[in-house]
């Protein structure tokens, strides 16, 4: 969805409230496409703080399907997004100098805001998923998720810094 913002930058005092949805099956900008769960909508705020300065401000939570991290078990992710971007007139025509924030959902006085959910949600994407804090993951061995009890495999793995230690027994016996 696109919105205009010029009658917000040029109206102080000029407010709404809008519900924005999220139009994309997936999202792609994580290093990976996450497929949603369902459709994301929010509320978001546009509002003229003063003349040729917005303020938009939205809160949701994104719902991703994903997998354990350590175990591989499918879930749902859930990335709470939180909006609040002060907007000038003078940033969107360049004017604000080498301090201005690259925004990549703005094309001139257009707001994408499928691209403005995007930013915020790769911000607030979890970069570990687990399907629980202490999720025991998948044996070396076999494969079996350990979340659902031992497998019965000889885990064991000697320490390498020990090798030449464990000859020398091997030697003496």
């Amino acid at each position: 969805m696109r919105l205009n913002l010029t009658e917000y930058l040029e109206s102080e005092g000029r407010k709404a409230e809008i519900t924005v949805t999220y139009e994309k099956p997936s999202l792609e900008i994580l290093p990976e496409a996450k497929e949603l769960a369902g459709t994301f909508s929010m509320n978001l705020s546009i509002r003229n703080e003063e003349k040729g300065c917005v303020l938009l401000q939205g809160s949701g939570t994104l719902i991703c399907k994903d997998v354990c991290d350590r175990c591989l078990t499918a879930l749902d992710t859930e990335a709470p997004i939180q909006i609040e971007e002060r907007i000038t007139e003078g940033e969107i025509r360049g004017e604000a100098g080498d301090e201005a924030e690259e925004r990549s959902y703005l094309d001139g006085y257009e707001l994408d805001t499928d691209r403005l959910i995007e930013v915020y949600a790769a911000g607030a994407y979890p970069m570990k998923i687990l399907c629980k804090e202490d999720c025991l993951g998948i044996c070396s061995k076999c494969g079996h998720n350990l979340n659902e009890g031992d497998c019965g495999c000889d885990r064991f793995v000697p320490d390498p810094r020990m090798a030449a230690i464990g000859e020398i027994f091997a030697k003496g016996k």
